[in-house]
C-alpha cells in the first residue's frame, strides 16, 4: 500500500505520529508476542485505549486477563489521537437518543460528566507519564454573533451538569496570551494528553497487576471450543470464558459482523517543531486546549513548546500535511504577532481512523454467549474508551449487564460507508471555508 493510501486509510506507521517525538522521557513498552497456548477467565483483543482499560480493571478486580495486540499497544486510533481529554466536541450538543439509553440515559450522561476525571484519577493513581496537563479546553469567540453563541452554549452545558465558565475579553487575553478575542468559553475539566504515552501506561499498569499483555499478537479467528472461546493467532490461543473485541475501527474479519458495523472516518493532526522556550512559555498561559467559532479544528500547545492542529482534511487531501500546516500558519501569527519571525516549520503529520454512527452514541455489540464488541467512540475516544474499559469490567466481573450505560445489540451493518468520510471532508471544508470568509481568519 502506498504512502499515500497509508494516510488516507489512518494506517500510517507510528513512526509519523508526533507523539513518539514528545515522549519527555516516557519509556516505549515492550511486551511478548503469544506463543503457545494459555487459558484466562477473558480475552481482549486489541491494545488501544478500551483495551488497555478494559484490562487494567478487570486486573484490579482480580480477573485473570489476557491481552492480544495485532501490532503494538496504541498502534490504533488510540495512539494517534489529538489528545483532548473532554466531555464533548465543541460544536455538538448531546445526542437526541440518549434519552432512549437506560435510565433515559443518565448512567451514559454519568460517565461523560466523569470522563476527565477518571482519566485524571487514573493517571495519578498508577504515575502514567504521559505530558497531561488538566488545563481544560476554550472556545473563542472574535464576531459579537459568536459571543452571543457561546452564551447559549453555556446555558445548555449547565443544564446537562457540565460547568463552563464565559470569560470576558480581558480574561480570554489573560488565558490565551492574545488581544484578538472578544470572548472565550472555558470547560475547565479535563486537558490535553499525549495519548499514545497514556495508552502504554494504561497496558504498564494493568501488567503490574497480573494482565498478561502480548503484541505482534494479530487474531486470525475467534471460535467457540465447548463451553470456552478459543482465540487463535499465527503461534498460539487464548481458551478463555470471555471475550472483548477492543478493536474499534482497525476491526479485522478475524471479528465476525464488526467490520461493516460503524462508518469510519480518517481525521489528522499536524505537529510544528517546538518552539524556542522563551517564545513558548508567553502563548496560551493557562495551557488550554483552543478552538475557535468558524474553524473547524482544535489547537494546543503542550509541555514541549509544540502546537498541534487536530480537525479532518479536506477532501482528496489526506495524504500531505500542507493544507493543515497552512491554516495553522495562518491562525497562529494573526492570533500570535510574535510569531510572524518563527519558520514554524512542520515535525510530524498523521492520520487515524475513527468509528462513527449516525446517533453519535457507541455500542457494545453482543457477537456470542459472552463475546462482545465495543465500538464507536465519535469523537471522544480518551474519555469514551477510559470509561467504558471500566464499566464493562464491572459488568464482567458481576455478570450483571444490564447495569451497562448502553444496551447489548446485535451488529447492523451500515450502508453507504465509503460515502461518509467524503460527505464529512466535505463539510469541514466548506464551514473551514465559510470561517475565513466571515473573517475567522482575517
Amino acid at each position: 500500500m502506498s504512502e499515500s493510501r497509508l494516510y488516507k486509510t489512518g494506517r500510517i506507521g507510528l513512526e509519523h505520529v508526533g507523539w513518539l517525538n514528545a515522549l519527555d522521557g516516557t519509556t516505549r513498552n515492550r511486551y511478548p508476542r503469544l506463543d503457545g497456548d494459555l487459558s484466562a477467565d477473558v480475552a481482549v483483543v486489541g491494545g488501544g485505549l478500551l483495551g488497555t482499560s478494559l484490562a487494567l480493571h478487570l486486573a484490579e478486580m482480580g480477573v485473570d486477563v489476557a491481552l492480544l495486540e495485532a501490532r503494538e499497544i496504541g498502534f490504533g486510533a488510540s495512539g494517534r489521537n489529538a489528545g483532548h481529554v473532554a466531555t464533548h466536541i465543541e460544536g455538538m450538543r448531546l445526542p437526541p437518543g440518549i434519552r432512549n439509553l437506560p435510565g433515559g440515559g443518565e448512567r451514559y450522561l454519568e460517565l461523560v460528566r466523569n470522563g476527565p476525571t477518571a482519566v485524571d484519577q487514573l493517571i495519578r493513581r498508577f504515575a502514567i507519564t504521559c505530558n497531561y496537563t488538566p488545563t481544560g479546553h476554550i472556545v473563542l469567540a472574535n464576531r459579537p454573533s459568536d459571543v452571543r453563541h457561546l452564551e447559549v452554549e453555556q446555558r445548555y452545558w449547565q443544564t446537562q451538569g457540565i460547568a463552563m465558565e464565559l470569560l470576558d475579553a480581558a480574561a480570554t487575553a489573560t488565558a490565551t496570551g492574545s488581544s484578538r478575542f472578544r470572548a472565550g468559553l472555558h470547560e475547565r475539566a479535563g486537558g490535553r494528553i499525549n495519548s499514545y504515552a497514556y495508552t502504554h501506561g494504561l497496558a504498564a499498569a494493568a501488567a503490574s497487576l497480573g494482565a498478561r499483555v502480548f503484541t505482534d499478537s494479530a487474531v486470525t479467528a475467534v471460535r467457540r471450543s465447548g463451553a470456552r472461546w478459543s482465540v487463535t493467532t499465527r503461534v498460539g490461543r487464548v481458551l478463555a470464558e470471555r471475550v472483548v473485541a477492543c478493536t474499534n475501527a482497525y476491526v479485522t474479519d478475524a471479528i465476525p459482523g464488526m467490520s461493516r458495523a460503524f462508518y469510519p472516518g480518517i481525521p489528522g493532526v499536524v505537529g510544528f517543531k517546538p518552539l524556542p522556550d522563551a517564545v513558548a512559555d508567553a502563548l496560551v498561559p493557562s495551557g488550554a486546549t483552543l478552538s475557535q467559532r468558524g474553524i473547524p479544528a482544535a489547537i494546543q500547545k503542550d509541555v514541549t513548546g509544540r502546537f498541534y492542529f487536530a480537525s479532518i482534511p479536506a477532501l482528496g487531501r489526506a495524504g500531505s500535511a500542507a493544507p493543515f500546516a497552512r491554516t495553522l500558519r495562518a491562525w497562529l501569527r494573526r492570533t500570535f504577532p510574535q510569531l510572524a519571525a518563527q519558520p514554524l516549520e512542520v515535525e510530524a503529520y498523521w492520520t487515524g481512523r475513527t468509528a462513527n454512527t449516525l446517533d453519535a452514541l457507541p455500542r457494545i455489540h453482543e457477537l456470542g454467549p459472552g463475546f462482545f464488541a465495543p465500538i464507536a467512540c465519535n469523537g471522544l475516544g480518551i474519555t469514551t474508551c477510559t470509561q467504558f474499559g471500566k464499566v464493562l469490567a464491572e459488568a464482567i466481573h458481576r455478570d450483571r449487564y444490564e447495569e451497562l450505560p448502553v444496551r447489548l445489540t446485535a451488529p447492523a451493518r451500515y450502508r453507504f460507508r465509503s460515502l461518509y468520510d467524503p460527505a464529512v471532508s466535505l463539510m469541514v471544508s466548506g464551514v473551514g471555508l465559510l470561517g475565513r470568509l466571515r473573517g475567522a481568519l482575517a
